[in-house]
């Protein structure tokens, strides 16, 4: 049975991820892989277990608080993910338990974790596996685990559409006028691409946007389904950020114009144009600004 229809059969409802508690990122994709920081057993983003096992808190307590990190955890898989069914398995599993002194039933707690991906995954949730004994963890934590996931590559022989992807085609290309991609249409991996070639990332969509109306639909079906998003406009982008895996992009570059006031000596310029689409359009009115010379390099407020 797949990973969401075991959801449903169980009961078993996924929260709202939980926010990071410091300077990092709550889950990173690399390639076939997905890590994700440190999940602690909280309930609407407060601690349900406190203290030291052995101490405050008993085996059965450990198990439990163990668990409800595991479905934390998958909480933050199926919001970069989109589902759980794209994941291959559960790669290694990381357990940190606060302990008294002279505590030894650390595996017996971790199973609580293991126990939830094998009900929820089946036998993709077999794991490797470390449980360390510590004297501390933030918030008084009696447990926080660290999960890296493998998941199913687009480009496999299963090829993975999840059903959020599909609700957001059918969705947005209703209300858009211009193209809305996904993994499997024709002209996805060539609006993918971006300048720095070393950066390969899927989004789950691409929105092609053709006029201004077009954008908030877009950005509210993110919010909506807690998706990245990524603005691509004309330029060259070396770190990537106009382009994200698993989430949405909105791509500018079909909006080019270039609109020239010459009385007033102004230009209005939509986001995907480039300074030689600038220099054709003032150029015709015997005007220029000098904001760079290599033609292909998008234009900044």
């Amino acid at each position: 049975m797949k990973a969401d229809a075991m959801l449903v059969e169980r009961e078993l409802k996924l929260p709202e991820p939980p926010p990071p508690r410091g300077n990092y990122m709550a889950a990173v994709q690399h390639d076939s892989l997905l890590f994700i920081s440190g999940q602690f057993p909280l309930i609407n983003g407060q601690l349900a277990y406190r203290g030291k096992l052995g101490g405050d808190l008993d085996v059965a307590d450990g198990y439990q608080a163990a668990r409800l990190c595991a479905i934390n955890a998958l909480s933050q898989v199926q919001k970069i993910l989109l589902s759980l069914d794209v994941v291959a398995g559960i790669a290694r599993l990381e357990g940190y338990l606060q302990t008294a002194a002279g505590f030894q039933e650390h595996a017996k707690v971790l199973d609580g974790a293991s126990d939830l991906f094998h009900e929820i995954l089946g036998e993709r949730g077999a794991h490797t596996r470390a449980v360390i004994g510590v004297g501390s963890l933030p918030l008084d934590a009696p447990i926080e685990i660290v999960v890296t996931a493998r998941i199913k590559r687009f480009d496999e022989e299963v090829k993975i559409m999840t059903a959020l992807t599909l609700k957001a085609k059918e969705e947005i290309t209703g209300i858009v006028r211009g193209n809305v991609l996904v993994s499997n249409d024709t002209g996805y991996d060539e609006a993918r691409q971006i300048w720095n070639a070393m950066i390969d990332r899927r989004p789950s969509l691409i929105a092609q946007c053709v006029q201004a109306d077009d954008v908030p639909p877009i950005i509210q079906f993110a919010r909506e389904n807690r998706l990245e998003l990524a603005i691509r406009g004309a330029g060259h982008n070396i770190a990537g950020n106009s382009i994200c895996d698993n989430g949405v992009v909105i791509d500018f570059s079909k909006m080019k114009s270039v609109r020239v006031d010459a009385g007033k000596r102004r230009a209005y310029v939509e986001p995907g144009a480039t300074l030689a689409d600038f220099d054709e359009a003032v150029q015709a009115h015997g005007l220029a600004t000098p904001v760079g010379i290599i033609p292909r390099r998008a234009l900044r407020a």
